[in-house]
This record gives C-alpha cells, structure tokens and sequence, in this order.
C-alpha cells in the first residue's frame, strides 16, 4: 500500500513579538497591559502540547485582550515550561505577544515601549517563517 502525504499550508497572519523577563506571567501581564494600555486577561484554557511523543502534554499560561474598535486581538502566551518549551528554538523568549489581523500601529513603536518596563528585559520581533515549531502558535 502507498504512502498518502497530506500537505498543509497554515496561515500565519499574525506578527510575534518575543519577550525576556524572568517575572511571573501574571506579573508580565500586568506590565503589559500598563505599558501599551491593554486588558489582557488570563484565559481558563492554557495551550496544551506534547512536546515529546509518548510522554505526558505540558500546558501553557495564555492571557487575551481584543480592542473592539479595531479588532486587533493581543495574546501573550508563555514559553516556558518545566519540561519544556512552546517554541524550543527560541529559548530566550519567556513570552510572545501574538498580535493578530490587522495592526495599524508601527511595530518598532510597540517594541520600545515594551523595553521601557522594569520588568522586560528584552523585547524584539520575531520571524514567524524562520521558527521549525510555528504551528505550535496555531492552537485556535
């Protein structure tokens, strides 16, 4: 019997930023929110992923916030773990900010103002396309 290859084209139309900070996620998520003028909340559900086949899925603390007006939805996600990472290639984010639709504001303004917190250590853009596990990122 022949192999069937199924070939899955994803759609990453969100931007990424990183976020170092070695501060609880409820403590980032407050410095966020003062610092760019959100309400991310904490989500009941965490992104949940097996990491390792065969062993047990390791979940992921997520906060949320959608401007109504705009209709841009902020989701800070963590990327750490115990056991391991949401996207173990980019082991110096502590957090992402994922940034979906449509974000009229420009990008490198958002990132100084982030590295203005006491509490971030670094921010910084990531490239989506450059990341082996981005579909870690599409859990929605």
């Amino acid at each position: 019997m022949g192999k069937i290859v199924l070939d899955e084209d994803f759609d990453f139309d969100f931007r990424l930023l990183g976020i170092s900070s070695h501060v609880q996620d409820y403590r980032i998520c407050w410095a966020v929110n003062k610092t760019l003028g959100l309400d991310l909340i904490k989500l009941d559900q965490e992104i949940i992923i097996r990491i390792v086949k065969g062993e047990d899925p390791i979940s992921f603390s997520t906060y949320y916030y959608m401007d109504e007006d705009s209709e841009v939805e902020f989701e800070l996600i963590s990327n750490r773990h115990e056991q391991g990472y949401l996207i173990p290639e980019m082991k110096t984010a502590d957090y992402f900010l994922k940034i979906s639709d449509y974000f009229p504001e420009d990008i490198d303004e958002l990132i100084r103002d982030l590295r203005k917190s006491n509490l971030v250590n670094m921010a910084f853009e990531v490239d989506i396309n450059s990341l082996r596990s981005k579909q870690n990122l599409l859990y929605t």
